[in-house]
């Protein structure tokens, strides 16, 4: 086999592996008063790409993402939405400059200002580490990722 063939193989390899080891790198959380328990990661990429902007109880989702120079929010971007986080950003702003949505989703600097944000809004979602201990979460609720 060629080397060049061997190089592609080994890439391919580790795209998969990554991939496969990232889906468990964070937790979904909503707001204490969701109804949800389980989201799949169909429906997470829906609500990320501003396909689907209300819970069944018709109450408007609210997106937060990390800051999207953060290896999370990067990780994220790829593993839900299939993209990088720049062009996550541009895709929200895009959305913005074109009036689907009024403003791009708030964006956490760090664990505090994600919960914070979480737990202060009835309908919002984000995500944090997979390593985040349960007890920095007592004020949300965390969703099962199916």
């Amino acid at each position: 086999m060629s080397q060049n063939k061997i190089l592609i193989l080994i890439i391919l390899s580790l795209q998969i592996f990554s991939n496969t080891i990232f889906s468990a790198e964070f937790k979904i959380i909503v707001n204490k008063n969701s109804i949800r328990s389980e989201i799949s990661k169909t429906e997470l990429r829906q609500i990320y790409s501003i396909n689907k902007t209300s819970w069944e109880n018709n109450r408007n989702i609210v997106l937060a993402h990390f800051v999207f120079d953060s290896k999370l929010a990067r990780n994220f971007s790829i593993d839900v939405l299939g993209k990088n986080a720049v062009q996550i950003q541009k895709f929200y702003l895009k959305k913005v400059f074109n009036g689907v949505i009024s403003n791009v989703p708030y964006e956490a600097e760090d664990l505090e200002g994600m919960t914070e944000f979480v737990k202060a809004n009835i309908g919002a979602i984000g995500y944090v580490s997979e390593k985040t201990s349960l007890k920095d979460l007592n004020e949300v609720k965390t969703i099962f990722l199916k």
